[in-house]
């Protein structure tokens, strides 16, 4: 049998053809965000985000969390307070439960297309999250006075911080008595709670249309929680026992 080797322009253009295949296949980044302008938008149940456009399609939006919110299941708070009381009433301790997330809701995202279209672009479309990489992952105590430092030590494990939004993290503290009366006091409105915060950081990527300043840049944004917002939820909906021990 005789070899005839390949001709050279059929083996150029395959090259060429597979070339381009591993080119369409590389993911296309359409969650680059514009650096040039950032707008902070507030729902009516207190929940900020930040409205970022897409960089290649300027009447696409993304948002990108400021705050942890409590989540909700069947509109009721997801949040349990249980005091311990002896029998002579003495506050000997308790466990405080919390399930959070980051994202909105479909509500909420309804909500945020509404101001999209009436006070930025009429033609805008809210996509849903940015992409965010959390760092270093953990929810982190922003205060360091006593009680913040005694809600701190009473984790009953770290509280990792969903990567996806939506998705939930539980938080569980098992209450020294001082921590305790401090929530039983902070339930009587002495609201002091809101000194005490918690907050997670988190690296996302930006771009701009501007020459050379279209080479992503990461830059960082923090989101919080405050204890203050848990207070207001356990008394809403009357979410605190008490137990006889």
């Amino acid at each position: 049998m005789n070899y005839h080797p390949p001709n050279s322009a059929i083996m150029k253009n395959l090259f060429l053809y597979m070339l381009t295949l591993a080119f369409l296949s590389l993911p296309i980044d359409d969650r680059l965000l514009d650096s040039q302008i950032k707008r902070i938008v507030t729902l009516r149940d207190g929940t900020t985000v930040m409205i970022l456009n897409s960089l290649d399609e300027p009447s696409e939006y993304y948002y990108l969390p400021l705050d942890i919110q409590i989540t909700r299941n069947k509109g009721l708070p997801e949040i349990s307070l249980l005091i311990y009381r002896n029998d002579r009433n003495e506050i000997t301790g308790g466990i405080l439960h919390v399930l959070m997330t980051w994202g909105l809701t479909p509500k909420q995202e309804k909500e945020a297309q509404t101001i999209i279209t009436q006070r930025i672009d009429s033609l805008g479309s809210l996509k849903g999250p940015g992409d965010i990489t959390l760092d270093p992952g953990e929810l982190q105590f922003d205060q360091q006075n006593l009680f913040a430092r005694g809600l701190e030590r009473s984790r009953s494990a770290s509280i990792k911080v969903p990567t996806m939004a939506m998705h939930k993290t539980a938080a569980s503290f098992n209450l020294s008595p001082l921590v305790a009366r401090f929530l039983v006091d902070e339930m009587n409105s002495i609201d002091q709670s809101g000194q005490i915060k918690m907050k997670a950081s988190y690296r996302y990527t930006v771009g701009s249309g501007e020459g050379m300043l279209r080479t992503p840049v990461e830059v960082r944004g923090e989101m919080d929680a405050s204890l203050a917002s848990w207070i207001k939820a356990l008394r809403q909906y009357g979410l605190m026992k008490i137990v006889r021990v």
